[in-house]
C-alpha cells in the first residue's frame, strides 16, 4: 500500500544556504553558471539531450533524483519517475510560484519507508509549464540544508527561463524558416538546436545532432555540395554566448567581371544610346511632319534615357570608386524611407515598404550616404518586377551582440509572376556594392521562385565562409 501527504513547506532563506553551499560544495558555481544554456535548448527543442541530463542530476546532493515533467510527460529520468505523477500534478494548479515537500510513504510489511518529494514550477503564469523536482529518503527534520539548496537551484533555474523569454522567442523564428541553421552554445562548441532543413541537408538525424561538437559538424559541412554559403554569427552579448550558423544557398547568379558588366552597363547603354539617336534623327530630319505632340513624346523620351544612362554611369563609379565622402551617420528607417522615395522617382511606381524597427529602446543607425545608397540598390532588386505590387517588408532587429543590426528585405512576387533576370543582374549589383562599400555580411537569395530575401549585418563580429 502507498499513502500520500502533502506537505506545504514555506520558502526556506536563500542567504543561510548560500554561505553554507560555499563550504560544501567548490563547483557550484560552474553548475549555475551553465544553467542558462540547457534551459535555452531545453526550451527550444521541447526535450533534454543527453549532456543535459547528466547535468540535471548534478543539481541535487547525491543522495536525491532530479525529475522533470511538463503536463503529462516526464522528461527527466528517461526511464520515468519513481513515484505516480498524480503526486505532483497539482502543484501547477496552485501556488505557482511556491516551493512543495512532500512526504512519499511505502509500505512493505512491517518496515516501511518515507521518502521526500520537491517540487517547483519553473516557468508560473505558462500553459504546460515545467515542473522541477527531488526526489530521495527523507531527511532529518532539522536539517535543513537540502531545502536551501532546492530553493536557490529553482532560484536560478527560474531566473534563467526568465531571461531566456526574448532569445527563445527570436531564435524560434529563425529556426522556423525554410534555411537551413544550427544553434551552437559558444563556451562548449556544441549544438544546442538545429532545424529540420540544417538536419536534412546534413543527411543527419535532427535529434542525435544535439550536442555535436563544432568539428563534428564541419565534417558534415565539408561534404555538402557547392554552392552554399557558411554564415557564422556571433551573439557575444546573449546569455549564453552563441554562434547561429546558417547554410544559405546562394542563389543570385555569382557572373564575372567581364559577363557582369556587358549585362548591367554596356548592353543596356548601347539600347539607350541607340533610342536617344533614333529619337534625335527623327527631330533632326522630320521636325517639320511631326505634330507637337509626337515632338513633346519624343524630347520626353531623349531625356528619360538620358537620365537612366546617368544613373546607370553613376552605379558604376560607385563600384568602382566607392563613396567619395561620408558624412556620418544617420537613422537606419530613414535613409530606408529616403532609398524607397528615390526607387519611386526612377521606376516610375510606387516603391511599396514596410518597415518593422525591432530594436527596443533604440533609434539604430547607420553610415551615409553608403547605407542609403546599397538600400536603394537592395529595393531596386526587389520591386524590380513590373507585374508584383507586393510590399518589401523591412525587419531591423539587434543580433545579439554588442552593436549588431540585422537589416533584412523580403518580398513576395504575387500571382505568376517570376523572378526575372533584371532582378538577378540587379541583386547582384547590390552584393558586388556591399562589397566595395566594406559591409563585411550581405547576402541574396530566392527562397522560391516567388521569394527573395536580402540580409545585411552592421557591426557585427562575425566570419563567412563559401563552402
Amino acid at each position: 500500500m502507498q499513502q500520500f501527504q502533502d506537505e506545504a513547506v514555506m520558502r526556506p532563506q536563500i542567504n543561510r544556504w548560500r554561505s553554507n553551499r560555499q563550504n560544501s560544495s567548490t563547483d557550484d558555481s560552474e553548475k549555475h553558471d551553465s544553467l542558462p544554456s540547457l534551459v535555452l535548448g531545453l526550451r527550444l527543442r521541447g526535450y533534454l539531450a543527453e549532456d543535459d541530463r547528466s547535468q540535471l542530476d548534478r543539481l541535487a546532493p547525491s543522495e536525491q533524483k532530479v525529475f522533470l515533467v511538463r503536463g503529462d510527460r516526464v522528461l527527466h529520468p528517461a526511464d520515468g519517475t519513481p513515484f505516480p505523477l498524480e503526486h505532483v500534478a497539482a502543484a501547477p494548479g496552485q501556488d505557482t510560484v511556491a516551493l512543495f515537500s512532500h512526504r512519499y510513504h511505502v509500505d512493505k510489511g512491517d518496515h516501511g519507508h518515507a521518502y521526500k518529494i520537491q517540487t517547483a514550477v519553473l516557468n508560473p503564469g505558462q500553459p504546460e509549464p515545467f515542473l522541477f523536482g527531488w526526489f530521495g529518503p527523507e531527511p532529518d527534520p532539522l536539517e535543513r540544508g537540502p531545502d536551501n539548496r532546492f530553493s536557490d537551484t529553482v532560484e536560478q533555474l527560474r531566473q534563467a527561463f526568465t531571461n531566456s523569454t526574448e532569445l527563445t522567442s527570436r531564435l524560434s523564428k529563425l529556426l522556423s524558416e525554410p534555411v537551413p541553421t544550427l544553434i551552437l552554445d559558444r563556451s562548449t562548441e556544441r549544438v544546442l538546436m538545429c532545424n529540420t532543413a540544417a538536419a536534412k541537408l546534413m543527411k543527419l538525424d535532427q535529434t542525435a545532432t544535439i550536442g555535436h561538437s563544432f568539428e563534428q559538424i564541419r565534417g558534415h559541412l565539408g561534404r555538402l555540395p557547392a554552392g552554399r554559403r557558411m554564415t557564422m554569427r556571433h551573439m557575444a552579448s546573449a546569455t549564453p554566448e552563441l554562434t547561429i550558423i546558417t547554410l544559405d544557398q546562394t542563389t543570385i547568379t555569382n557572373r564575372d567581371d567581364h559577363r557582369f558588366y556587358a549585362d548591367f552597363l554596356l548592353h543596356p547603354a548601347r539600347q539607350k544610346l541607340s533610342s536617344i539617336i533614333t529619337a534625335a534623327k527623327l527631330l533632326q530630319t522630320d521636325a517639320s511632319d511631326l505634330g507637337a505632340e509626337e515632338v513633346s513624346r519624343l524630347s520626353r523620351m531623349i531625356a528619360g534615357e538620358g537620365r537612366y544612362l546617368d544613373d546607370l554611369v553613376n552605379k558604376q563609379l560607385l563600384l568602382v570608386e566607392g563613396v567619395s565622402s561620408a558624412t556620418g551617420s544617420g537613422s537606419i528607417v530613414t535613409q530606408i524611407e529616403l532609398a524607397a522615395d528615390r526607387v519611386s522617382a526612377i521606376l516610375g511606381q510606387p516603391c511599396h515598404t514596410e518597415i518593422l524597427n525591432n530594436c527596443p529602446n533604440s533609434a539604430p543607425r547607420a553610415s551615409r550616404p553608403s547605407f542609403a545608397l546599397l538600400t536603394e540598390a537592395v529595393l531596386r532588386g526587389h520591386q524590380g518586377n513590373p507585374d508584383s505590387q507586393q510590399p518589401t517588408v523591412v525587419t531591423i532587429e539587434p543580433d545579439g551582440s554588442a552593436t549588431g543590426v540585422v537589416v533584412r528585405f523580403e518580398t513576395e512576387i504575387s500571382g505568376t509572376a517570376a523572378i526575372g533576370d533584371d532582378v538577378d543582374l540587379m541583386l547582384d549589383y547590390a552584393r558586388r556594392l556591399a562589397i566595395r562599400l566594406g559591409y563585411r555580411e550581405f547576402n541574396s537569395s530566392f527562397i522560391s521562385n516567388h521569394r527573395i530575401r536580402t540580409e545585411m549585418i552592421l557591426n557585427i563580429d562575425q566570419t563567412t565562409e563559401d563552402i
